[in-house]
């Protein structure tokens, strides 16, 4: 066979690896490995906390988008809405619980609501009213825990009151603190404003769902925990005075710039558009960290009211 020629003989010569070149690759080649396997632990469970935190924020949205577009639906247009405009803490909203008030079980019409006596309803915690606890042909609530559902009123679910004859009066609204299947009674804790002044009262008290911020940074529903890492909840309403569909600056309420939102002082069946803007807080690591704010606002057209 004949020989390479010498310059290739020196050529494979020249591009050859001596042992201490071949070390020094492998060494680099272990670091580098080191290294990104030590960036994808560090990094993959602080991906995964805001991964979590991100589907939180959508499932909170949803929720809440949800019993947006269903409020009003079977009741008064005053009493679709109603929310607790805190200053230096977190808001309270509630709307009106479309579930407990529905054709397929016997509802009818767009007033619908339990009957109250009086023309007015202070704040704080109230006597125990007897109204009706079921307000279509079936309830929709069990309280007790036997299985069957016996009220369409919910334990630490909200409630909402308003004066059908008198939607200027405003709405007020609490937490269902009893629901008396013996006495039929509801026992509620008023926690907005009185409703505005009136005469010739026809008050509904109105199931409602209820949105608050408890201990331990958790946003509930009806008293059970939707998401933890809530540092606020803020709600305005874009209330059309002049009946134009047009915002102006001074029709936004209660949104920290303009005029603060009054339940009592308000007509919502001028109500157009509810903001909620919902702020959840973000670990760096799941073992605590620095922590960022996310915030997710929520605009949504009150579609029944608007429909009307």
């Amino acid at each position: 066979m004949q020989r390479p020629p010498e310059f290739a003989r020196r050529l494979c010569t020249r591009f050859g690896l001596s042992i201490l070149e071949l070390t020094i690759c492998m060494a680099a080649i272990v670091a580098i490995g080191l290294y990104v396997a030590g960036t994808l632990v560090t990094s993959q469970p602080a991906q995964a906390v805001k991964l979590e935190m991100r589907r939180s924020m959508r499932s909170v949205a949803d929720t809440i988008e949800r019993d947006i577009r269903r409020a009003g639906f079977m009741v008064p247009a005053s009493g679709a809405v109603c929310a607790v405009d805190n200053l230096g803490s977190a808001d309270l909203l509630y709307l009106s619980d479309a579930d407990a008030l529905a054709p397929e079980h016997g509802a009818s019409g767009q007033e619908n609501g339990a009957s109250l006596p009086g023309d007015n309803v202070v704040g704080g915690l109230n006597p125990a009213w007897s109204v009706p606890l079921v307000l279509d042909a079936r309830a929709t609530y069990d309280n007790d825990g036997d299985g069957i559902a016996d009220a369409d009123f919910l334990r630490q679910g909200g409630v909402i009151v308003t004066d059908r004859s008198a939607p200027e009066r405003g709405s007020a609204c609490g937490t269902v603190v009893d629901v008396d299947l013996v006495r039929k009674t509801v026992t509620v804790d008023i926690h907005s404003s009185v409703l505005g002044p009136g005469s010739a009262a026809d008050l509904v008290a109105i199931p409602g769902h209820e949105y608050r911020i408890v201990a331990c940074e958790v946003l509930s529903r009806d008293g059970q925990p939707l998401v933890r890492g809530a540092a606020d909840l803020q709600v305005a309403f874009f209330i059309d005075a002049n009946h134009d569909n047009i915002e102006q600056v001074d029709e936004l309420v209660g949104d920290g710039t303009n005029s603060r939102y009054v339940s009592g002082q308000v007509d919502l069946t001028l109500a157009r558009e509810i903001r909620v803007d919902t702020v959840l807080l973000t670990r760096e690591s799941a073992d605590g960290g620095e922590a960022r704010r996310r915030i997710h606002t929520t605009r949504e057209l009150l579609r029944t009211l608007v429909m009307r």
